[in-house]
């Protein structure tokens, strides 16, 4: 991931299948943020300070804060041992944006390890959201034959248009999202694609 620009990372339930000593070694190895801003670290000795909710990004005169979420099953299905705490999503996002609009106007994009159907509900629910770039479920949303979905997939928040993209997973595709910005972080409009990664 440091070999092709990684510039953050929202560990999912497989980065605990070998403890959080493994992911802790990963995370020192990287040269890119891992947030999650659902995950309470302090007791864990390796995790502590090694995983942010947050990441604010100056690009172009815009400031893009990118907010880390994973999935609270991960307990249940992976091994991340006994001291790590797993929070609801939706109040951790809602904290991450609170305080990260604090500092002045942002565009907000939600990192998330839970799934299209949790993406969808946080987009329907939680204020301040505009993009969220999803995994865990392997979703295809791409305007390519037997997607789920287009790309992005654009739903109705509380209080803007969310817009949504997850391009598969083992990396067979790759999506790109271009996002055109008003002054106060809000999405003006958007442009991208999905393409399948072949021997080509």
């Amino acid at each position: 991931q440091n070999a092709y620009g990684c510039e953050a990372m929202a560990p999912g339930n497989h980065e605990f299948n070998h403890g959080p000593e493994t992911l802790a070694r990963f995370a020192a190895a990287a040269r890119f943020p891992l947030l999650s801003a659902n995950i309470e670290a302090r007791e864990e000795p390796a995790l502590a300070g090694r995983l942010r909710p947050f990441e604010a990004f100056a690009l172009g005169g815009a400031r893009v804060v990118v907010i880390g979420l994973t999935t609270p099953d991960t307990p249940a299905v992976s091994s991340p041992g006994p001291r790590l705490r797993f929070t609801d999503p939706a109040e951790a996002a809602e904290r991450a944006i609170f305080e990260a609009r604090a500092a002045g106007p942002a565009t907000v994009v939600l990192l998330s390890h839970l799934g299209l159907a949790a993406d969808l509900r946080l987009a329907q629910a939680v204020r301040g959201v505009d993009v969220i770039v999803g995994g865990h479920s392997h979703t295809l949303l791409a305007d390519l034959p037997g997607a789920a979905g287009p790309a992005p997939t654009v739903v109705d928040g509380p209080d803007r248009q969310v817009r949504i993209v997850q391009a598969g997973a083992l990396g067979r595709y790759l999506g790109r999202l271009d996002l055109d910005l008003a002054a106060d972080g809000r999405v003006a409009a958007h442009a991208g694609s999905v393409r399948e990664m072949t021997a080509d």
